[in-house]
């Protein structure tokens, strides 16, 4: 992404988690995706399994795998998500709760179990959505699991859009995205090229039909990946 969209973007969710735009609670897909993956761990277990929610916005999803025992960690583009997900889960886990682009990310090679993404590699551009996507391969550890959502191109709300060319839409004027600021629009077969050096355990299309905005359809795609084992 462009040095000047990439903060005009940044700035523009700062503003949103400033105006008090945060969610509080985690969605139910991230809670049933976890418990059912990791949820037969001992108690005494899970604090060894490390967890990053990628772009974790108010922490409403790091409150939830902490409450759990996981070892939460947390990145966002936003310094105000991070101030809130760190007023929302207390010391001292705040403290791996970390401002971050995500196609540079400071962990080590292999550190995640597993990678949470709801809706965050979506904001951002073509260009850049490979990028971030090795870096996820590159902090998970063999065999370790990326669950993400994206929304699909046929989305209606991204007829509110600028069209950037590539599927990148910004500068929405109506409907879902209005706050958004700048959304990729996915097709299954780019998920899948996106998605190519990983096993690809799941790929599901959900709708739901906005009746408050326009009767837009919304399409999201839930992805649930596996980083592939090393060779010997």
């Amino acid at each position: 992404m462009a040095a000047d969209i990439l903060t005009t973007h940044v700035e523009g969710w700062n503003d949103n988690y400033i105006s008090g735009r945060a969610n509080r609670y985690p969605y139910d897909n991230v809670v049933s995706f976890v418990l059912r993956h990791f949820g037969n761990a001992k108690a005494e277990e899970r604090s060894g399994i490390c967890m990053l929610d990628l772009g974790c916005g108010g922490g409403n999803h790091l409150k939830f795998i902490k409450d759990e025992g996981f070892d939460a960690y947390g990145v966002d583009g936003s310094a105000e998500a991070v101030r809130l997900a760190c007023e929302l889960i207390g010391e001292p886990e705040c403290r791996k709760v970390l401002v971050s682009y995500f196609h540079n990310m400071p962990f080590a090679d292999g550190f995640f179990d597993c990678v949470i993404d709801r809706q965050s590699l979506g904001h951002n551009c073509a260009t850049d959505i490979p990028r971030i996507i090795v870096e996820i391969e590159r902090v998970l550890r063999p065999g370790g699991l990326y669950f993400g959502h994206v929304f699909g191109r046929e989305t209606t709300s991204f007829q509110y859009g600028k069209d950037l060319g590539k599927g990148d839409f910004s500068d929405f004027t109506s409907g879902n995205f209005k706050r958004s600021h700048l959304v990729h629009a996915f097709d299954e077969m780019q998920i899948a090229n996106f998605f190519a050096s990983f096993e690809l355990i799941s790929l599901k299309r959900l709708t739901t039909t906005d009746i408050i905005n326009h009767g837009d359809l919304v399409v999201v795609y839930e992805i649930n990946a596996r980083k592939k084992p090393e060779r010997k």
